[in-house]
């Protein structure tokens, strides 16, 4: 993986989106791709390397009760944790999976009758990595909701998330 690479998939995803989440889902039980600087929860963390059996893409996603596995993929690798996320929601593991809206890529194809979709308004501005400046560029993303029984009962479900509204906060 490049630098630049690197730098791209590290960005973190800001405080109000993440109180928003909380508000709608609860808190997560597993952050399954951090790397140590952008972690939503506090413990456990799967460390994400791309290639060691410790990070979220080889260890199971255990939840329980009504908690979910948090998932903000490196940008470079979505098809593979939207894949997983699927696997894992097979194997009875909810989880929520924050990507770019590319909606009409293969990797969506492939899961979108298997989740939720929730196409996020108002863009989300991450924030960047230490000794990164702040960008104001931002893109469009999408929220998918894995739950088991949607991978017994394909169906569409896609609909717009106002996630600022949540707290009382109008649409910019």
């Amino acid at each position: 993986m490049t630098e630049l690479c690197k730098t791209r998939d590290t960005w973190i995803t800001p405080q109000d989106f993440r109180d928003a989440v909380v508000e709608v889902f609860g808190s997560p039980e597993l952050d399954v791709a951090a790397d140590g600087t952008n972690a939503f929860t506090d413990d456990p963390v799967f460390f994400y390397d791309g290639k060691s059996e410790g990070d979220g893409l080889w260890r199971e996603w255990d939840t329980y009760d009504n908690h979910y596995a948090w998932c903000n993929p490196p940008g470079s690798a979505v098809s593979l944790w939207t894949a997983k996320a699927l696997k894992e929601a097979i194997l009875g593991n909810r989880s929520l999976v924050l990507v770019q809206a590319g909606i009409s890529s293969k990797w969506y194809q492939a899961v979108r009758p298997y989740c939720e979709t929730l196409l996020l308004t108002p863009r989300i501005q991450f924030d960047p990595p230490a000794g990164i400046p702040k960008s104001s560029k931002s893109r469009d993303y999408m929220l998918l909701v894995f739950e088991p029984w949607m991978t017994r009962i394909p169906g569409d479900r896609v609909r717009t998330w106002k996630w600022k509204t949540i707290k009382g906060e109008t649409d910019e």
